[in-house]
């Protein structure tokens, strides 16, 4: 179960226990109007509503990123022994990449391009130990993935296996962890798209008319 859907189970638990408290209040004097009855369950189904919507449009975050959001401020990295999470923009390209986003051993790199200012999009280039670590931290937080395998080969006619693992989240963001472990190209790799990424990649999708 998602971290998610437990925080919504409890809720609705909550809300229900204290429905039936107020109705066996209710229930036990003849004084209260039925309307009462009405009122109080109003109320409590609009605020179970309002939480769940206010929950829905909390944007996604991972390891302190958020998604349609700003970058945070990373000091700049120190050379090869800083173990902060530090940064290093290239100008010319624009892209930002992060180091030690993971833990100060973790070997992982992640990087973005802000869009306008806000991440749309990042990655992680993640090391074969933090693999299984990001798919357990990730399940724990989203709840069980999509799971796909393929059988890919490449020219030399050497065949081996790859598996995706992939989340569509409340907020319309995606997550996807792509694994394929071969003698001469491993491959370990978390992307990200927020909602508005995948919006806009929609919208600009290339059409030609029929012939």
């Amino acid at each position: 179960m998602s971290q998610a859907d437990g925080g919504s189970l409890a809720y609705n638990s909550f809300v229900q226990q204290v429905g039936e408290s107020r109705l066996k209040e209710i229930g036990s004097s003849a004084l209260v109007p039925i309307g009462c009855v009405v009122v109080v369950l109003a109320c409590l189904i609009g605020s179970l509503s309002w939480a769940q919507n206010q929950h829905k449009s909390q944007p996604l975050t991972l390891w302190g990123i958020t998604m349609d959001a700003p970058l945070p401020s990373y000091p700049t990295c120190k050379g090869m022994l800083d173990t902060r999470t530090c940064a290093e923009k290239y100008a010319f390209s624009g892209v930002t990449k992060i180091f030690h986003l993971l833990g100060p051993e973790s070997r992982s790199e992640a990087a973005t391009t802000p869009y306008h200012g806000n991440v749309t999009v990042f990655s992680i280039d993640l090391s074969s130990s933090d693999f299984p670590l990001v798919l357990e931290a990730l399940t724990k937080k989203l709840g069980p993935p999509k799971h796909q395998q393929n059988t890919m080969e490449n020219g030399f006619g050497a065949i081996w296996q790859a598996d995706t693992y992939q989340w569509i989240v409340v907020d319309g963001s995606a997550v996807s962890l792509h694994s394929h472990v071969h003698s001469m190209d491993d491959d370990f790799r978390l992307s990200v798209l927020s909602a508005e990424a995948i919006k806009r990649a929609a919208a600009n999708k290339s059409t030609i008319k029929e012939p």
